[in-house]
């Protein structure tokens, strides 16, 4: 069943993120980023408009209405979507917040109904099947193009979706590929290879930040779905760890100039701009500096929900900062503009509950390790990226899923499975 789902959520978010595939991962001038933020996207409105008919037609049938608040992380993260709502009220530029506050409303809607229609094996093969789609439609649209050439350093692979949100969404591939490949025997063996297949291309996609928050997460959920998992992932951590010590020593016996050699490998063969500007995270450390100039203006409620990056400030940050910038490139700072300090600490306590509801649900059940490895990968990811967390895209989506199955549903509830101890599927009736 998920598999007719996924098809339905990957048309939703590839026409609200749609981009031309010769211009995904370009830089935008400023005149299209401006003219982008003040007129917003018809084509992204109707998309999303699904989304919402989606979670209406979930919510009008009785047998799917599973909701319940769970204590603080619930009431939390329903005082931060409020604000979000509100903060037209007070906002800068109170189209664009409303525009922007209107998609946050739809995508919640939608993984809230997504969290009470699937079960917990549903959502992670949905994450499956979804992520799957759009990896085989965006490797078809870079080959019909011609665009494909994984050994030129200046290409990342895209298709038709912004590198770094493809490196998102192989990511959540390849941790619930494996996620599932634990609870299907039967298809642990081409599991195991579509996570391979994952990780392959999310190293094509050049995206530093969600390889290394992926490779974190798949740890972390090697470690807590089993004793066997846990020995297993620290035999691989250790052997790749040797692997790793041994080729740096024949570097240095060969005489390689390992400060270059390293920093081409943190670049990921991007060339010599990207390699110079690792040390300020690639020009982010610059842009978040004169970003937090501007909350001593508006330091409680913000600029608006996502709105703080308006046609007036856009241009000022943009001339500081000698680049372009679509977002606040951090999950964390964009909150602390767009909603104050009132609406960082709101984020940052339904984070916090989260994760501990999570790795709590993990020790009991270790079905739920999956979503504690989510909301870990997610909490990396907000450092260095805001578009996880804001930006209607299917990763996006998918981290709402995780984010209301955990505080709006009862994990013991008639659709979540247990294991029997032979290992078999087995539903509540």
């Amino acid at each position: 069943m998920p598999w007719r789902w996924s098809l339905f959520f990957v048309a939703i978010f590839v026409f609200a993120n749609s981009l031309s595939p010769s211009r995904s991962g370009q830089a935008l001038e400023l005149d299209e980023v401006m003219q982008t933020v003040e007129k917003g996207s018809a084509l992204r409105e109707v998309a999303l408009l699904f989304l919402g008919l989606f979670a209406l037609v979930t919510f009008m049938s009785k047998k799917h209405w599973r909701l319940r608040v769970n204590g603080l992380l619930g009431w939390s993260m329903l005082f931060y979507i409020s604000l979000a709502l509100a903060s037209p009220v007070w906002a800068e530029d109170p189209s664009l917040t409303l525009r922007r506050s209107g998609v946050l409303l739809l995508l919640f809607l939608g993984a809230l109904a997504a969290a009470v229609r699937f079960s917990h094996i549903q959502t992670v093969a949905l994450a499956v099947y979804a992520c799957s789609f759009t990896l085989i439609i965006s490797l078809a649209v870079e080959i019909s193009i011609g665009n494909f050439h994984p050994f030129d350093g200046s290409w990342r692979f895209s298709g038709m979706i912004h590198p770094v949100i493809q490196g998102w969404n192989c990511g959540i591939l390849a941790i619930a590929s494996l996620a599932l490949a634990a609870d299907s025997p039967r298809s642990r063996g081409r599991l195991i290879f579509l996570a391979l297949t994952a990780f392959l291309f999310l190293s094509l996609t050049r995206s530093r930040t969600p390889l290394v928050t992926t490779i974190l997460a798949t740890v972390i959920l090697g470690c807590l779905m089993s004793i066997r998992m846990r020995k297993l992932t620290f035999i691989l951590t250790y052997a790749l760890t040797v692997c790793i010590g041994f080729l740096w020593l024949a570097l240095l016996v060969l005489g390689t100039d390992l400060d270059r050699t390293t920093r081409n490998v943190a670049a990921m063969g991007r060339g010599y701009d990207t390699e110079s500007s690792l040390d300020t995270f690639t020009g982010r450390q610059g842009l978040w500096n004169d970003e937090l100039s501007y909350v001593r203006d508006r330091p409680a409620l913000g600029y608006g929900y996502n709105a703080f990056l308006n046609a007036s400030n856009l241009a000022s940050v943009s001339t500081a900062a000698g680049w372009v910038p679509t977002a606040a490139h951090s999950g964390y700072i964009g909150t602390l503009l767009g909603l104050g300090y009132v609406g960082v600490s709101s984020f940052a306590l339904v984070l916090a509950l989260a994760l501990k509801r999570s790795l709590s649900l993990a020790q009991g059940s270790p079905n739920a390790a999956f979503a504690a490895a989510v909301i870990i990968w997610l909490c990396c990811n907000l450092f260095l990226e805001s578009g996880i967390i804001m930006d209607p895209s299917f990763p996006t989506f998918f981290c709402w899923v995780v984010l209301c199955s955990l505080a709006f549903t009862d994990p013991s509830d008639a659709h979540q499975f247990y294991r029997r101890p032979c290992g078999a599927e087995v539903y509540h009736s």
